[in-house]
């Protein structure tokens, strides 16, 4: 990998969900709510129900939307570090769901995860789709960062998406020398006329 990475020394490991998850991803949920959906001010028990039920909300949106979706722990040794959901086939590679705990955050899991699930998609010709917040404003720089754009967005959402494909190939690059070999016998032609003319000149 390379050596400018800030998780070259890091070995993040993915594996598959489990049901004894469930505590994880709830904890995760919940330190990852967008701005107005933290409910801080709440009572807990109060704070902790409406969490809940997103919660579960959120289980059964992405089950009924993604069905093919995997459901995958990211890790760091032996410790739990984030989600990662991707539904793979149809026109997109989708990006379901990407959070990182708070204290791993900003060491460049996320912007790794996210160069990967779009090389894989590239190789697939096929984009790789995700939404972000639009108050997520550090989220939405590192995606312009590397190459996502904006093709569509909502009251709170953006739709992100990788190119599909290779960059446009450049002009050729010989169409320039050939105009230069043109004007360089021109050049000859007109030198070799006045050359002539200089000689019927003098012989006249």
């Amino acid at each position: 990998m390379d050596e400018s990475d800030p998780t070259a020394e890091m070995r993040l490991g993915r594996r598959n969900e489990t049901p004894a998850d469930a505590a994880f991803r709830f904890e995760l949920f919940c330190r990852s709510r967008p701005p107005g959906e933290e409910f801080g001010a709440l009572d807990p028990s109060l704070r902790d129900m409406l969490l809940r039920q997103q919660f579960l909300a959120q289980i059964a949106g992405y089950h009924a939307q993604f069905p093919q979706a995997r459901h995958e722990i990211l890790e760091i040794g032996e410790e739990s570090v984030g989600r990662l959901v991707v539904e793979r086939g149809g026109e997109a590679l989708h990006i379901v769901d990407l959070a990182i705990m708070p204290q791993w955050r900003s060491r460049g899991i996320g912007a790794r995860l996210l160069r990967e699930l779009a090389d894989e998609a590239r190789m697939a010709h096929m984009p790789a789709r995700f939404r972000s917040f639009l108050l997520n404003e550090d989220g939405n720089r590192l995606f312009q960062r590397l190459g996502f754009i904006p093709v569509a967005r909502t009251e709170l959402q953006i739709v992100w998406e990788s190119r599909s494909g290779d960059e446009p190939l450049s002009p050729p690059k010989a169409a320039r020398p050939r105009v230069r070999e043109t004007s360089a016998r021109d050049e000859r032609e007109r030198a070799q006329a006045a050359r002539e003319s200089r000689a019927s000149e003098r012989t006249a």
